[in-house]
């Protein structure tokens, strides 16, 4: 989870560099890319490309275009560190829905934690005037996607290859985005814009192995802590590359969302060793 959120802050600076570009297009080369990468290692290792659980691999598909589409939108019309503590609510949707779906067990005073990080969530709309409420929305539901996304991704470990969960979000993203791009949503990029769009594919590749080989050895509230370091690149990165600065409300927001998911996990992960051992 530590190389996957590295990787994707690399992502993350880059579509920044492109946020001139239509969102679809920006899916189009990061989809197309994934594709390449991924077919012929799993030509290489002679594995059916279409997997065990092809309905689940297709929500997984579905499930994580839309919440992809989201990011990326919030990405580019919102300040980097914003946009990424928007998105890092998708790990309490994943133990949240993990809890109804998988019957994962939440403890009481993880709800408390919870509701720390959706006020910290609240605080960072109201002191960041740059965010409007729609784009806040917009963040809102690709967490809630996001997290039904990785618990199709759990659920997968248990029959397909991470590989092949991998490449079925690639599979599905890109004819969706392609007729898009055919029906207007196209602006020609510069040799510039596409290197920057060839780094999104690669380090969302290797991001997105990574993520897939935590979530599928883990239970989701135990890698959680792993993933909000990404918080981190993204303040570094924005203030460095693109000059961004924060309200100190803003700032306490932002910590509360992290020290809500923390905690959580924290407690999670005394309960579970109490448990072992008992």
């Amino acid at each position: 989870m530590l190389l996957a959120s590295f990787m994707f802050a690399i992502m993350n600076v880059c579509i920044k560099f492109v946020k001139h570009l239509p969102v679809p297009e920006v899916m189009l080369f990061r989809a197309g890319i994934q594709l390449l990468l991924s077919v012929p290692i799993i030509y290489q290792q002679k594995l059916n490309l279409w997997g065990n659980n092809t309905k689940l691999l297709f929500a997984r598909g579905i499930t994580g275009t839309l919440a992809l589409f989201c990011y990326i939108y919030t990405l580019q019309s919102m300040p980097l560190a914003s946009a990424m503590t928007l998105y890092y609510l998708a790990p309490v949707m994943t133990a949240i829905l993990a809890k109804y779906i998988y019957r994962e067990k939440l403890l009481p005073v993880q709800w408390l934690f919870f509701a720390l990080s959706f006020a910290g969530i609240v605080m960072v709309k109201g002191f960041d005037m740059r965010i409007s409420s729609f784009d806040f929305l917009i963040g809102i539901t690709g967490a809630v996607i996001s997290g039904l996304s990785y618990n199709f991704v759990r659920q997968l470990g248990k029959t397909e290859r991470p590989i092949i969960t991998v490449l079925y979000f690639p599979l599905v993203t890109f004819p969706v985005v392609l007729v898009t791009c055919l029906l207007g949503y196209w602006q020609m990029p510069t040799w510039i814009d596409l290197l920057w769009l060839v780094f999104i594919g690669v380090t969302t590749q290797v991001g997105q192995v990574f993520l897939t080989l935590s979530y599928q050895h883990e239970e989701a509230n135990k890698v959680v802590i792993f993933s909000y370091v990404g918080i981190i690149y993204a303040s570094g990165f924005g203030f460095i590359i693109f000059q961004e600065t924060y309200t100190f409300g803003a700032v306490l927001g932002m910590c509360m969302v992290l020290a809500g998911v923390l905690m959580s996990a924290l407690v999670k992960r005394k309960f579970t060793f109490a448990r072992k051992n008992f």
